[in-house]
């Protein structure tokens, strides 16, 4: 890991790997770490994270995201015929929205988190509807969970807010053609389509 993350760094490159190489006692100081554990890591996880922001600047040094919370591509219910569960079963879009990255990894603070990713594999998604509605709306609980405060931190960080503010993007989104899960839970602003899948929030 180390020979290869300097070997990127020389071609003008920032080297981003998995956070297991943080475990490397000789990584590029400007390698970045992307931390695709649960929102309680286990199995070290976390430790192996820290590794990143061990060396070099501490400013930017991990990619947060936590496989239970904004992995978009897992089940957004049990009944779901999209989507994976091996992340701790079913990721509903209060999960994707109920989690703070600051707390994830003990140790690494705000100025060291350079960003969130939701990430959403395909083995499961074989049109771009599928990937619309694996993605919509969790995609919004993950960019708020990012950029906003902790939630609780105001009223508005919470998740009846954001139900009724997401929910209030539904004539938008179809008016785009985004195709997206209508979620128990979560008032929607415009009339679901009969047998649309509807999962738990």
């Amino acid at each position: 890991m180390g020979r290869v993350s300097r070997l990127a760094a020389s071609l003008g490159k920032t080297p981003v790997a998995w956070h297991e190489a943080g475990t490397a006692t000789d990584l590029e100081p400007t390698t970045v770490g992307q931390f695709w554990g649960y929102v309680e890591p286990i199995d070290d996880m976390d430790a192996k994270a820290r590794g990143f922001t061990a060396v070099g600047s501490d400013q930017g040094k991990l990619i947060l995201s936590p496989a239970d919370a904004i992995y978009l591509d897992m089940k957004f219910d049990a009944d779901s015929p999209l989507g994976l569960t091996w992340a701790r079963g079913v990721t509903t879009a209060r999960r994707a929205y109920e989690w703070d990255p600051a707390e994830v990894v003990d140790g690494v603070a705000d100025e060291q988190i350079l960003g969130v990713e939701a990430p959403l594999w395909t083995e499961t998604a074989r049109t771009l509807a599928d990937i619309d509605a694996l993605a919509f709306p969790r995609a919004a609980a993950a960019a708020e969970a990012a950029w906003s405060p902790a939630a609780g931190a105001s009223e508005l960080r919470t998740w009846e807010s954001f139900a009724a503010r997401v929910g209030a993007l539904a004539p938008l989104w179809t008016s785009q053609g985004i195709g997206f899960t209508p979620l128990d839970g979560i008032p929607w602003a415009v009339e679901v389509a009969a047998g649309a899948d509807r999962g738990d929030a």
